[in-house]
């Protein structure tokens, strides 16, 4: 072989070897990327920031939760200019009054029993209190989604509470002492994060609707 020839052999091979280096902890992070890497980080909407330009007064309305239904005709009576001279008030009394017998055709006897209990007086919030499975994890203010070894750990905001998500597979336990946020198992699935929750305890589903969900729910 000649010097020339050696030379570009050796060239080549070290080429080679570099490309080779270079190329493994590309192929080593494509093998170890976490899956739940998009779902970390802290989560938040428009409604935690009042100077947002698609903030309106339905948004307002509907700050700690409010059905779809109502979100629209608040703004559909908003909209209109007839009600220009109304208050915001009498507009938000009119939807909601529509709203609440449309939600109360949906409640079972068992489900008035549950609401006609929750008065202003009950209300666990007001005795510092903090608040259940439903009214927590719809409530707008932020939440910390971390890892926590190979599960998932929801810091929120509101009420400073923390929710595990094992990640294990693991099912839900047969003897499980109920629990605010209840026990919840979690996957992945084609890029969507499933969260299954159970063994929560009694309370109120919503501000707004003065209903409450029983120890039976899950979600």
């Amino acid at each position: 072989m000649s010097p020339n020839n050696d030379r570009a052999s050796r060239h080549g091979l070290r080429s080679l070897l570099v490309g080779t280096l270079l190329s493994l902890p590309l192929v080593a992070s494509a093998q170890t990327a976490d899956p739940a890497a998009p779902f970390l980080g802290t989560w938040s909407g428009v409604f935690t920031t009042q100077d947002h330009e698609y903030w309106g007064a339905e948004d307002l309305a509907c700050f700690v939760g409010c059905p779809l239904s109502l979100y629209k005709g608040l703004a559909e009576l908003f909209a209109d200019p007839a009600n220009d001279e109304r208050s915001y008030f009498e507009l938000n009394g009119q939807a909601s009054a529509i709203d609440l017998q449309q939600f109360d055709a949906m409640l079972t006897p068992l489900g008035r029993q549950i609401q006609a209990a929750n008065t202003s007086e009950t209300d666990p919030k007001l005795y510092c209190q903090p608040y259940g499975y439903v009214r927590e994890v719809t409530n707008p203010l932020p939440m910390l989604i971390q890892r926590d070894g190979e599960h998932l750990l929801i810091r929120y905001e509101e009420w400073s509470e923390l929710r595990p998500i094992y990640m294990d597979g693991r099912a839900h336990p047969e003897h499980h002492t109920p629990t605010l946020l209840g026990h919840a198992v979690g996957r992945i699935e084609n890029g969507v994060l499933i969260v299954e929750t159970a063994g929560v305890t009694p309370d109120w589903y919503s501000d707004y609707t003065h209903a409450g969900h029983s120890g039976e729910l899950t979600c």
